[in-house]
């Protein structure tokens, strides 16, 4: 039989429960160096490191709440944000996590970014009430930096644009309609029509404004100037609609003059063939499109897909046909397609150039992937509508069709991997082709 002395056994029972102190004293620490925010919140809620575990998993599952998903549409131009699109339910995740750090632990060396981020989830989800209250805490908070305090100001000045000022007139007023309905909350931009920059995201660096519930906006101490009026918008709020072109794309500030301006959505014109990933092998190509009301003609518009090396994409290129259409088809021989007028692009990063494919290869070439999109006119020659919808990320467009590969040369395969110097060299191998030498 074993005997252990009572003192022994006190002795060795406070040493383990001294250890066991000593590990639960670490645990949240060490499980917070591994990044197991979860077990941190759900066994240690109480833990230091429980509040930045909080800040933590909402940085890394929505790292960027603003411009999510928004596009500024003009007449003339579109600017989208590209960023990365959080759904709902991780919105909605980080939101519920934000307000708890708020709550439980108002000391935290994050309080101050956590309502920051709180503020722009808040309007990311369209609860501009939310977004309103904060900004204008943050704005009135002195214990935030200046630059803190000037955004959260412009942001709570944009939000309270929703409501008209009392015993002032508006410098431009107007909707936006979608369809016949009032697009309430969407943003409204002006942008000076001499400017040639576009500064994103543009929250207080424009004139701006939100639309109320009934889709009205109204746009105050707007300098005297030449604009235009662009609207800032999620691209599924859109699905099936166009801006429609109104009968001036600029908007002129004179005084203390009020200018009534609308900004009007309209259904898509609707194309019907080639739209389905068809494979083109045949000497000619025909496009189909519906009716549109009003229309007199309709001219199109192909589209070639830009990719990287490793097939992702990575642009557009779009060329506008010339030939009006008074009917619901056009047909146009691949050949002439090909060898169309066609303009060049040029674009890239710090350490990369990409050519457009559609400058050197036509408007189709062999091995190509395309949109194609119509345009209506009526009867003065002014765009009533178009195919064209309107996209966040590249991925969301999916090629029409695309060309066979049959007549592909290897330079045309050069071309479109960017590999220009090799391009060259292929094409001036292939001198008796005549595609060779156009493309050089």
């Amino acid at each position: 039989m074993i005997r252990i002395k009572v003192k022994t056994l006190a002795a060795g029972i406070a040493l383990l429960l001294l250890l066991g102190l000593g590990v639960y004293v670490l645990l949240p620490g060490l499980l917070f160096k591994m990044e197991q925010y979860a077990a941190v919140l759900a066994y240690f809620p109480n833990s230091d490191e429980a509040a930045e575990s909080l800040y933590w998993t909402v940085e890394k599952s929505v790292p960027d709440p603003s411009e999510d998903n928004l596009m500024f549409i003009f007449a003339k131009s579109i600017s989208s944000s590209h960023g990365v699109k959080n759904t709902p339910e991780q919105l909605d995740e980080a939101e519920a996590l934000l307000k708890r750090l708020l709550a439980e632990f108002p000391h935290s060396r994050h309080y101050a970014l956590a309502k920051w981020k709180l503020a722009q989830i808040s309007l990311a989800k369209k609860e501009l009430d939310q977004a309103e209250q904060l900004f204008t805490e943050i704005a009135a908070d002195k214990s935030n930096d200046n630059w803190n305090q000037r955004e959260a100001e412009k942001y709570a000045t944009l939000l309270s644009s929703r409501r008209p000022r009392a015993g002032e007139m508006p410098a431009i007023t107007g909707k936006v309609l979608i369809g016949d309905r009032p697009a309430g909350e969407v943003y409204v931009v002006l942008h000076r029509k001499e400017d040639n920059t576009w500064i994103t995201p543009p929250f207080g660096r424009y004139p701006m404004t939100i639309t109320d519930q009934e889709g009205t906006f109204r746009l105050y101490d707007v300098p005297p100037d030449t604009y235009e009026i662009g609207v800032g918008i999620a691209a599924q709020d859109l699905n099936g609609y166009y801006l429609r072109e109104a009968d001036s794309d600029q908007i002129v500030v004179k005084g203390n003059q009020t200018t009534a301006y609308d900004v009007r959505f309209v259904p898509q014109v609707q194309v019907i063939s080639p739209t389905n990933k068809e494979v083109i092998s045949d000497e000619r190509i025909r496009f189909t499109w519906a009716a549109y009301p009003g229309a007199a003609s309709y001219k199109l518009n192909i589209t070639a897909l830009e990719r990287d090396k490793d097939g992702n994409p990575r642009g557009t290129d779009t060329v506008g046909l010339n030939e009006s259409w008074t009917g619901t088809s056009a047909e146009y021989s691949i050949a002439a397609l090909r060898t169309y007028p066609r303009g060049f692009g040029k674009s890239g990063s710090s350490n990369e150039t990409w050519l457009s494919s559609s400058g050197i290869l036509g408007a189709v070439f062999p091995g190509g992937e395309f949109i194609w999109s119509v345009d209506a006119y009526d009867m003065t020659g002014k765009k009533i509508s178009s195919s064209s919808g309107y996209y966040t990320s590249l991925a969301s467009q999916v090629p029409f069709f695309s060309l066979a590969k049959a007549g592909q040369l290897k330079g045309d395969v050069l071309v479109l991997q960017g590999d220009y110097p090799a391009a060259i060299k292929a094409y001036e191998q292939e001198q008796d082709n005549p595609y060779a030498l156009r493309a050089l």
